[in-house]
């Protein structure tokens, strides 16, 4: 073994610890022809086309050249690739490319492109650069604004890296292979099961307000009244019937239509109806942001679309301030019990919603989130965000959204008339405590899974780790690993 400068460590014999310009080029200059008419249709790699878990380019695009030969990277077979940009940076994504046709492909400008010189392999340096200590490393070097940040060319060309003879790095390459098939095997697995948890959820969801998962509930609880009943208390409260008159006097009610479902709508027991969601609550945008509004004498935080995550969560760690004069205030503010709801999102995610339950002082909202706040009578909350998840998770509410570019919109005008399935109040009740049991068999199901994946992740990690350091490998000459 012999020592490295500085805190590098010590590699086994005959290796040395390299700069990663000095084995490789960088972002490589192109060959100024390419032989190619304009017009020619060249493969081009999209980051999402990079395959995260397995290094592997899963798919690409066919793009005229002089639509991609200026501004994009290019690279060829036996390059490596490399994404610069956080997300996908964190995530791995980087891989060998291999299986181009052509003399050349081209691919984002969020990647970075190594070229491997003689004296070392293409695939090692993938292994090298998809170590999670090296990703670490090249993220805490990232320069520019929050959510554009990269990692600066000045420290993959410095970065310093293993370099065994390329004979020992293909026999290391040989003994990591089946170790890390395993792991890939067994992360598969995992990723399998979650995707049947998410079905899983899907399928209960979609149970619930078909009436199904109370079917044998119903059997054994006669309906005290219906689902019809219920709704025209919720609408004669509103109305000012039950409640105080003078406010029903100062904002004049008007009657929802009722009775007009969608024709993909299924037919519901016969003790529920279809409301319209504005009659089971009210339903408001939040406040335009606008630059004017960034400073001021009172600046409230409030919540965005970000804010709001799978699984109905709300992610207070990241939440914005802007100046909410005082009428504003009182009209944006949030309450506990509120739902927020996603007006612009990617057309999968439309309406993905939380209940809102406790965060800062004067929390407010801001525009990309509409406001449910259910009426007295209506469906709990908790009853209200199954149905707003169900709408999200089996497709219900693209069905209603707008697109503009590629954004899906549910606009205030089409989420109003949604549809919503309700059942009498004892049954809303069950409802959500079946679906509060499922769900908490499979959070802790899901919970297993995500331990498992750290678990492989982490021996990934190691066997990587241990790898570069020249402890797989046994000397030449030997039958067994130390």
């Amino acid at each position: 073994m012999i020592e490295a400068d500085g805190e590098l460590g010590e590699l086994p014999e005959g290796w040395q610890w390299r700069r990663v310009a000095e084995v490789c080029e960088i972002n490589p200059r192109r060959p100024k022809s390419f032989g190619l008419a304009a017009t020619t249709l060249v493969p081009f790699v999209p980051m999402d086309a990079v395959d995260a878990a397995s290094g592997i380019i899963t798919g690409a695009r066919l793009r005229p050249l002089n639509e991609v030969e200026r501004g994009f990277t290019c690279f060829q077979n036996g390059d490596v690739i490399f994404a610069k940009i956080t997300p996908c940076m964190e995530n791995g994504k980087s891989a060998l490319v291999t299986s181009l046709e052509g003399p050349c492909a081209f691919g984002s400008t969020e990647f970075l492109v190594l070229r491997p010189g003689p004296e070392i392999e293409g695939a090692f340096l993938l292994q090298i650069v998809r170590q999670q200590s090296f990703r670490n490393a090249a993220q805490n070097e990232m320069a520019g604004a929050v959510g554009q940040a990269r990692v600066p060319v000045g420290f993959l060309a410095n970065a310093m890296i293993p370099v065994p003879p390329r004979k020992e790095q293909r026999r290391l390459l040989a003994t990591l292979a089946p170790m890390r098939e395993e792991v890939d095997r067994q992360r598969l697995r995992l990723d399998r099961l979650r995707a049947v948890v998410g079905r899983t959820r899907r399928s209960v969801l979609a149970a619930a307000f078909r009436g199904e998962l109370t079917s044998g509930w119903r059997q054994h609880h006669p309906a005290i009244s219906d689902g019809a009943t219920v709704l025209e208390r919720i609408l004669s409260e509103r109305a000012g019937t039950f409640v105080n008159t003078a406010v029903a006097a100062k904002r004049p009610f008007k009657r929802p239509e009722i009775g007009v479902v969608d024709e993909e709508s299924p037919p519901l027991p016969a003790a529920w109806t279809w409301a319209p969601l504005e009659a089971l609550g009210e339903i408001n945008l939040g406040k335009m942001r606008s630059p004017e509004f960034h400073s001021g004498p009172l600046m409230r935080p409030y919540l965005r679309v970000a804010n709001v995550k799978s699984g109905g969560r709300i992610d207070l760690g990241s939440v914005l301030s802007m100046n909410f004069e005082p009428h504003e205030q009182e009209h944006f503010a949030l309450r506990a019990g509120d739902i927020v709801l996603s007006e612009g999102q990617s057309l999968e995610l439309v309406g993905q919603s939380a209940i809102f339950r406790e965060g800062p002082d004067g929390l407010c909202f801001q525009k990309t989130l509409h406001r449910f706040r259910r009426w007295h009578s209506a469906p709990s909350s908790e009853f209200m965000q199954y149905v707003f998840s169900h709408y999200v998770q089996n497709g219900i509410f693209p069905r209603y959204a707008s697109m503009t570019v590629n954004i899906a919109h549910l606009t205030l005008e089409r989420l109003k008339p949604v549809p919503i399935p309700l059942p009498p109040l004892e049954e809303q009740q069950e409802i959500v405590r079946i679906i509060d049991r499922w769900f908490a068999v499979l959070d802790d199901v899901e919970r297993r899974i995500a331990r498992g994946l750290a678990l492989c992740e982490r021996l990934r990690e190691s066997l990587l780790q241990k790898a570069f350091r020249g402890e797989l490998l046994a000397p030449l000459g030997t039958t067994s690993l130390p």
